[in-house]
């Protein structure tokens, strides 16, 4: 996948999450916060920032997570919100969690976590 294709739905997913998880109103550059209080968007990065994951997953308070793997494999999740399981695998925490959340939420994600296709994507192509 090219990288700027990526980089657009990395930012996409990031405005779309941070409105629908943490509150937060989209303005060009920055989110708005509930206190008015503003951030800019470069400075919130789930996909990229462990920290940064693990305070989305908390605002989303999942009724189930599960996290299993390590740094040499691949991580795998498991989350449910409101009902709805959202599941990712891949090779960066914080991609994976942050993945999971949107699954879980009904945000669409690329069927492709750090260069390896999903589950779901090897089943679609294997159908």
């Amino acid at each position: 996948m090219n990288s700027h294709v990526q980089d657009g739905q990395d930012v996409r997913m990031t405005g779309e999450l941070a409105r629908r998880v943490m509150g937060w109103r989209t303005s060009p550059g920055r989110f708005i916060k509930a206190n008015r209080s503003w951030t800019p968007t470069w400075k919130f990065q789930p996909l990229k920032k462990l920290e940064h994951a693990m305070n989305l997953l908390e605002r989303a308070a999942p009724q189930y997570f599960a996290l299993e793997g390590d740094d040499k494999t691949e991580f795998r999740v498991k989350i449910q919100i409101a009902g709805v399981i959202g599941e990712a695998r891949g090779q960066s925490k914080p991609r994976t969690i942050t993945y999971a959340i949107a699954r879980a939420i009904g945000i669409t994600v690329p069927p492709v976590v750090d260069g390896r296709k999903s589950n779901a994507a090897r089943q679609t192509e294997g159908a």
